[in-house]
C-alpha cells in the first residue's frame, strides 16, 4: 500500500481524532473544494473503520472462555512459558 501525502495523513489523523458524526464538517472545511482529495480521506476512513470495527464480542461459554473469540472454550492450556 503506497504512503500518503503528509497532507493527507494530516487530514485523516485529524479526522479520526473526531466523532464519525462531527467528520463531514471537518472534511468540508479540510477538503474545501477538493473532491478527489476528500473521496481518497473518505475511502481511506472507511478501510479504516472496517479493520478496527469490533468483530469479536462473544464470549466463550466454558469455564475458560477468554471473551476473545467467540465460541471458543479453553479445555486446556497447551504448555507453560515464564519463570517458576
Amino acid at each position: 500500500m503506497p504512503e500518503l501525502p503528509e497532507a493527507v495523513q494530516q487530514i485523516l489523523l485529524a479526522a479520526l481524532r473526531r466523532s464519525p458524526k462531527d467528520r463531514p464538517a471537518y472534511l468540508d472545511s479540510a477538503c474545501g473544494s477538493d473532491a478527489g482529495l476528500r473521496a481518497r480521506i473518505e475511502s481511506t476512513l472507511a478501510g479504516q473503520e472496517r479493520v478496527t470495527a469490533p468483530t469479536l464480542t462473544a464470549s466463550g461459554s466454558g469455564p475458560g472462555g477468554t471473551g476473545i473469540v467467540p465460541d471458543f472454550d479453553l479445555i486446556a492450556p497447551i504448555g507453560h512459558v515464564g519463570l517458576d
